[in-house]
């Protein structure tokens, strides 16, 4: 690129990125407004919270359906013919919400609105600072899979994100104080907005070294008591015992999952042992994230400990929307950021998390050519930055619209729609009972391109685990030259 051309660039980086992401999340307000489903998650968090205020059972189907169906200003998301979103939160989440339910849905969804901005704009700021991109190059690779979802859903994974980078910034300084204790122990507590994260950062957290650990176990002993004032002892093992497990049994089968779960249950499994399998391997990726955290690659250079552990988390398990897989971008983009040079297949991960097919199909539907045309810029731009090679970026943004082009003519011959299908058996009286009804009959799909759809966002995942291993693993097969450091 000549000088002249890197000049003009230079100056419409930031620009062009702001637009990316604000057509992202307009595309993401427009597709779930359009069925009515704008701020849907918020309005099932923020009736858990109004619940449990009004000293009401914050998990039972009557009283979330009284708030959820109250009348809002559109497109606001309102509850209808008995259907119930749940808020499956633990204890500390719910209390965390309380102040906002006390405002007006409306007013309580523009200050969660603002939270969500502000997170993501901290976060980015504090990736950039940890070295894993250009300010600009991070809006742009979170933009569609991250900060467009979850913006438009009120999603909790911006909290979630500013947890992971704010605990990985703190161990990622050398010195050793009070106040960076408390910056890691707080980005813990934030991390744990979800919980199945949470738990693999604490891990990770405390295996650095004994501050860390302190850290890590004081967030998570803090988390607890506040569940256990603000919900009791009996409603917090009913969380774990009863609403839990109704919640993976009411999910297993959509179409939006990317579990482990859902793929042994796709391929015959009884729902039962497919849950209790991806519970396990969620179990043993644990296991990794914590070893990974104790390898010298982690001592050399540890928020990558940190930052890695939700790519692990998110690999299989018995839950995983693409909103939770999108919290495995930072690992992704490290691993490019950090080395002179990286395998193309690993150079790949980033691109494919960052555009997640079955997310671009649905707001496809409704925006049709403005969202192939926002891909391929994604494609192109991430794979420029990341894959530092600007042949791989064409092929990035053709292989994108190619992508998404022979899907969807694909779906259509192969009638890969929504299919209704027995609701799985969840206990009477809970919200997960209304949704397992609903993603029975509206979230099912069993054509086989739906594998297809979902090949990228897995192969993401898998590529950017197995990175981060290579680079704990010191022999030949460990990445090579470091680019900083």
């Amino acid at each position: 690129m000549s000088t002249r051309l890197e000049a003009m660039w230079s100056r419409l980086r930031a620009p062009t990125a702001i637009a990316v992401v604000v057509t992202a999340v307009a595309l993401s307000m427009v597709a779930l407004g359009h069925g009515g489903w704008f701020m849907c998650n918020f309005r099932a968090f923020y009736c858990t919270a109004h619940v449990l205020a009004a000293g009401s059972d914050p998990y039972a189907v009557a009283p979330l359906y009284a708030c959820e169906s109250a009348p809002a200003p559109a497109p606001l998301f309102i509850a209808s013919s008995g259907l119930v979103v749940p808020g499956p939160l633990p204890g500390y989440a719910i209390a965390a919400l309380v102040p906002f339910a006390a405002l007006s849905f409306p007013v309580a969804t523009l200050a969660w609105f603002a939270l969500l901005c502000g997170c993501m704009a901290a976060s980015i700021v504090l990736l950039a600072r940890l070295g894993v991109g250009n300010t600009w190059n991070i809006v742009v690779a979170l933009s569609v899979a991250l900060i467009g979802d979850a913006l438009a859903s009120g999603e909790l994974e911006p909290i979630a994100l500013l947890g992971i980078v704010l605990a990985a910034w703190g161990v990622s300084r050398s010195r050793a104080s009070l106040g960076l204790d408390v910056v890691v122990g707080c980005g813990v507590a934030l991390s744990f907005a979800e919980p199945q994260v949470g738990i693999a950062v604490a891990i990770a957290c405390a295996m650095l070294g004994p501050r860390s650990a302190i850290a890590a176990v004081t967030a998570t002993m803090f988390l607890g008591v506040v569940s256990i004032g603000a919900l009791g002892i009996v409603r917090n093992i009913e969380f774990l015992h009863n609403v839990i497990p109704a919640h993976l049994t009411a999910e297993l089968p959509s179409y939006s999952q990317f579990s482990l779960s859902w793929v042994l249950n796709r391929l015959g499994v009884a729902a039962g042992a497919a849950i209790t399998a991806g519970r396990l391997q969620w179990l043993a990726m644990l296991v990794v994230a914590g070893w990974f955290a104790r390898s010298k690659a982690a001592a050399q250079s540890p928020e990558v400990a940190v930052l890695g552990a939700p790519a692990f988390a998110v690999l299989g398990g018995p839950y995983s929307h693409l909103d939770q897989i999108a919290l495995a971008i930072p690992a992704a983009l490290w691993i490019c950021s950090s080395y002179a040079r990286v395998p193309r297949l690993v150079a790949l991960a980033p691109v494919v998390l960052a555009l997640p097919l079955m997310l671009l199909l649905m707001e496809g539907a409704a925006s049709g050519l403005l969202v192939v045309a926002l891909s391929a810029l994604v494609a192109g731009w991430v794979g420029a930055e990341y894959g530092k090679n600007r042949e791989f970026a064409v092929w990035c943004a053709a292989l994108t619209v190619i992508t998404l082009a022979g899907l969807a003519v694909l779906s259509v011959v192969a009638h890969a729609g929504v299919v209704s299908v027995s609701a799985p058996v969840v206990r009477a009286g809970t919200a997960q009972a209304s949704w397992a009804h609903y993603i029975a009959t509206h979230s099912v799909v069993t054509a086989w391109p739906i594998w297809l759809v979902k090949a990228p966002t897995w192969f993401g995942i898998l590529a950017t685990a197995c990175g981060l291993i290579a680079f704990a693993v010191p022999r030949a097969a460990r990445l090579p030259e470091r680019a900083y450091g």
